[in-house]
């Protein structure tokens, strides 16, 4: 009998975590027909159906769920054995690859990732980042190690370490007596919808934390300006253009100048949390990361 292929057994756990071809196509960085025909090579090759459709859902058959779970342990085994020829061959510690939010990236993780960088330069570090439903697709295909993610989110099958949780503020520019008085020292959901609201993106968890606040009140989270990034809504609130809800982290120290800062009413937080797969094998460069991440979030 031929050997298996380790791409094809990575895309059938892929298929079987995100529950579909398209889903897994994206976190592998590959198209939709090259997933399905991976898997029916994989099936005709040994003569057994590995996976099946029950609606619009794909589910691993019983030989495919006793396949995927020899699958993820050849798997880590892979990775360890990659990281260890890259470590003799490159004389550092590893590659670890970790996702996060824009926000957390942006204001959280340039001293942590500074530091590392100068006390551990043996260690190759990857950052990218995306919603966390997205982190948590690509934790689950292998194509990342370490997640810093916002909960609540699907972390069934994930190490989750709690971190932090800091509240969602309302910016306004400063100086602007009239917008204050309007949305009050503490803003609720109806007086900041009846004002001029710059928002960033609208998938996320962050926009799904704002959306549900809304919701709360029986309201539409609508914005007069949808804008790409964070620092461009706080740079257009500073303007005097209209007023935005953001991560207090986006807001600390010198950022804050030229904003008014105030508090949710009711008070919605943020919490972030560091996850892993619970089968990750812990290489020497992996185990630095997590420790230097929780020891500086926490």
């Amino acid at each position: 009998m031929r050997p298996l292929n380790l791409d094809q057994l990575a895309s059938l756990v892929a298929i079987a975590d995100l529950g579909g071809f398209t889903a897994a196509a994206r976190a592998r960085n590959l198209s939709q027909p090259a997933i399905s025909q991976q898997i029916r090579d994989l099936e005709e090759r040994h003569g057994v159906a590995l996976v099946e459709r029950l609606g619009r859902r794909v589910q691993p058959t019983l030989a495919g769920r006793e396949l995927i779970a020899h699958a993820r342990r050849l798997l880590a085994e892979g990775e360890a054995a990659l990281a260890t020829l890259k470590r003799h061959r490159d004389g550092g510690l590893g590659r670890v690859r970790i996702g996060t939010g824009t926000a957390a990236l942006t204001y959280l993780l340039p001293p942590i990732l500074t530091r590392l960088r100068r006390e551990q330069p043996g260690i190759e570090l990857a950052v990218s980042t995306g919603p966390t439903e997205e982190m948590l697709e690509r934790l689950r295909a292998g194509t990342l190690d370490l997640g810093l993610v916002t909960l609540p989110a699907d972390t069934e099958g994930f190490q989750v370490r709690r971190l932090r949780s800091d509240p969602i503020v309302a910016l306004l520019p400063a100086g602007d007596a009239a917008l204050a008085a309007a949305v009050g020292p503490r803003p609720t959901a109806p007086a900041l919808a009846r004002q001029t609201l710059i928002l960033e993106g609208n998938r996320g968890s962050h926009a799904r934390l704002i959306r549900e606040w809304f919701a709360a009140a029986g309201l539409e989270m609508r914005a007069a300006m949808w804008l790409s990034s964070i620092e461009a809504v706080r740079h257009t609130v500073i303007a005097g253009l209209g007023c935005a809800i953001l991560p207090s982290e986006v807001v600390a120290g010198e950022n804050g100048r030229g904003l008014t800062v105030l508090q949710l009413e009711p008070p919605v937080n943020r919490t972030l949390a560091l996850v892993h797969r619970r089968e990750k094998l812990e290489d020497p460069a992996f185990r630095q990361v997590r420790r230097a991440l929780l020891a500086q979030l926490s």
